[in-house]
């Protein structure tokens, strides 16, 4: 009787070469706009003064203050629903990857950190502290101005863009109705995880899994910039931003399944406010290199890079979770 009942269950095909490829050209071309936008109308709202470098938006006087930072967060929302269009049938928050992954390109016209470390060492231990607390809250500024742009590039993707292709493209075996529901609530599909069955974290309330998954992704994120943050160069900090968060908020996924991504991507600019907190009374031995590996990134850098890397384990999270599943069943 149940089985004559049951759900109709949803099976796609797997995406053919042509598709993927013209999906990852999208893609390219989103990132590419975004960065191109940020590079012309960016620059022209958050530039370092001429003689320095490095993208701050407290520690320069000339980018600080209230009309900076909403014309910031203007500009990334409207290229958040650029890259959406552009990227279409996908994942609610893919627009939004693509824009802070253009984002990036500011970051690198506006050098890396090593003038700022310079400038901090100079001035003594106490401003060097100064300067490390002055990023720390620079980078809960960008967690607000995240948070503005995240809660409308969700907004946005369930009002015009809501689709359940990204979920069935490569043929999970779900019933329509309980991936329509997971489309529209990234947490109200229950999938059977052995990590989280054994930690017994799929029935804890959401405001405690919440905070709980922060803090994990925090700690396993700093371990691994620990490691593969030792370099200014823009390279480096890119590819240990985006690996570390990745890593973190995968496995930490693994664990919360029913935590929202909005927690994985907070966790970025938090983790680097605590790591510039913690670094602030070692100033290394030379010019511009300070003591903590933290220094060797900008607070812009962990959003452009750390974030995209956190939305991307997330929803690889999801995606492999989702095939577990069907397989187990």
């Amino acid at each position: 009787m149940t089985e004559a009942t049951a759900e109709p269950i949803t099976h796609s095909s797997p995406e053919t070469f042509w598709d993927v490829f013209l999906r990852r050209v999208r893609y390219t071309g989103a990132v590419a706009i975004s960065g191109f936008l940020f590079w012309i109308i960016g620059w022209q709202l958050v530039a370092p003064p001429p003689e320095m470098g490095g993208i701050s938006l407290i520690f320069w006087t000339n980018s600080s203050g209230l009309f900076v930072a909403l014309g910031l967060v203007l500009l990334i929302m409207a290229v958040t629903a650029i890259s959406t269009l552009l990227v279409h049938p996908d994942s609610p928050h893919m627009g939004m990857f693509c824009a802070l992954l253009g984002l990036a390109a500011l970051s690198i016209r506006g050098g890396d950190s090593h003038m700022l470390m310079e400038i901090a060492q100079a001035g003594g231990a106490a401003k060097y502290a100064n300067c490390l607390l002055a990023l720390a809250v620079e980078c809960v500024q960008w967690a607000i101005l995240f948070l503005i742009a995240e809660m409308f590039a969700r907004t946005l993707h369930d009002r015009f863009f809501t689709n359940i292709h990204w979920l069935t493209r490569s043929g999970p075996g779900h019933s329509t109705e309980a991936l329509h529901k997971f489309a529209a609530d990234r947490s109200a599909l229950g999938v059977s995880l052995a990590v989280s069955q054994a930690l017994k974290t799929t029935t804890l309330r959401r405001r405690i899994a919440t905070p709980l998954a922060m803090i994990g992704t925090g700690i396993l994120a700093y371990i691994l910039l620990y490691v593969l943050l030792q370099s200014p160069l823009k390279g480096q900090v890119f590819f240990a931003c985006f690996v570390a968060f990745f890593g973190s908020s995968a496995l930490t996924y693994l664990a919360f399944p029913r935590v929202p991504a909005m927690a994985f991507c907070l966790a970025v600019p938090l983790t680097a406010a605590v790591a510039y907190f913690l670094g602030r009374n070692d100033p290394g031995q030379f010019p511009g290199y300070g003591g903590a590996f933290v220094t060797c990134a900008l607070p812009i850098d962990f959003v452009a890079t750390g974030i995209p890397g956190a939305i991307l384990g997330y929803y690889t999270a999801i995606q492999w979770s989702l095939h577990s599943h069907d397989s187990a069943v």
